[in-house]
């Protein structure tokens, strides 16, 4: 395609069509959501561990639907959707740690700069580690998130 990662504009538009369903699963059946998004997740990670190493050999068939279906990428959005609620839920309750989102970042950087070769973070393998992020920045410091260059970055990398 002319634009490569137009592919997501699809698979995100099909999760926001999908996310007042999902909110109501959410706030009536939680255990029911934690433990659907654990069962999808760990699925994304089996098809894109057993399918990424011979990706060049598959066909675009299997490759569309182990790496471009939202099927596989729905635990990543699910991921996105608990965090939220662990932050809203359990702000209070979280202890703060000033010092956990700079571990959090080191060990990301540490993930990306050593991650085998045939491993992918396609399908939100390191999300969870994000979330952690994520929820650690806004318990410490939520002035952070609203940086200025920060939110920049962020406006144009989606517009991009």
């Amino acid at each position: 395609t002319l634009n490569l990662p137009g592919w997501t504009i699809s698979v995100e538009m099909f999760f926001y069509l999908l996310f007042p369903a999902l909110l109501f699963l959410q706030k009536r059946y939680i255990r029911l959501f934690i433990l659907s998004t654990i069962i999808l997740f760990v699925f994304a990670q089996y098809f894109n561990i057993r399918f990424y190493p011979n990706r060049h050999s598959l066909s675009d068939n299997i490759v569309d639907t182990v790496f471009f279906s939202p099927e596989i990428h729905i635990s990543q959005f699910l991921i996105g959707m608990l965090s939220g609620y662990v932050f809203v839920r359990f702000r209070d309750r979280i202890p703060r740690f000033r010092l956990l989102p700079f571990a959090v970042v080191a060990s990301i950087v540490l993930l990306l700069i050593y991650k085998p070769e045939n491993l992918s973070f396609q399908a939100g393998l390191i999300d969870p580690i994000f979330a952690l992020l994520i929820i650690s920045v806004a318990v410490n410091d939520p002035k952070l998130l609203n940086i200025r260059p920060l939110v920049i970055l962020g406006e144009i990398s989606y517009g991009i």
